[in-house]
């Protein structure tokens, strides 16, 4: 292949190597309309088309010393960045998508999601808190959703002694409750 002002393309390359602009700007303007039309013939935006293009010959500039032959290396650069473009692209696309749908969902609020799990987490701490055997009867009273009796003959404790345990969990959960609510409160007024 000759290439403008007469240069066959081993001597081009011969330049290139040696960080001759020149041959450069020859290879670019002989090899940069063909590669944006392949590029825009795979991609829906211009404009990307262009930017790959001046990516693959910056590619072409900064790797000059490895290039055997000019047009299979141009089009395998293209090719690889036409690729890691569309990747790329899919992803944000998806996650754009799913980011649009959730904050276009009436009951989405980030806010309410984080108080929620806030208190959660200050539940867990609470029920932490509490004594073993209180922990137990009350999760099997709440999670579970054992009665009174179940868990006296579970555990084979007397009722008075689950009514009690369950009591005073209550009372302790409720304390931790409020201290978390005010806590929460100081925390979004500040």
């Amino acid at each position: 292949m000759v290439v403008n002002a007469g240069f066959a393309e081993t001597e081009l390359i011969s330049l290139l190597k040696g960080g001759d602009e020149q041959a450069y700007m020859q290879i670019y303007d002989h090899y940069a309309p063909p590669l944006l039309n392949y590029a825009a013939s795979r991609l829906a935006d211009l404009q990307d088309a262009e930017d790959l293009v001046h990516d693959v010959f910056l590619k072409l500039w900064t790797s000059r010393v490895q290039v055997k032959e000019i047009k299979p290396y141009l089009y395998a650069l293209m090719r690889n960045r036409i690729i890691d473009f569309v990747r790329r692209n899919a992803t944000r696309t998806v996650y754009s998508n799913m980011l649009q749908a959730l904050a276009s969902e009436p009951e989405y609020n980030m806010e309410q999601e984080l108080h929620a799990k806030e208190l959660e987490k200050m539940v867990e701490h609470a029920l932490g808190q509490l004594p073993d055997r209180m922990r137990e009867i009350y999760l099997l009273n709440h999670k579970e959703q054992l009665g009174i009796s179940q868990i006296s003959s579970l555990l084979k404790i007397s009722e008075q002694t689950v009514k009690n345990q369950l009591s005073m969990a209550r009372k302790q959960l409720r304390q931790a409750a409020k201290d978390a609510s005010l806590l929460v409160i100081l925390y979004l007024l500040y």
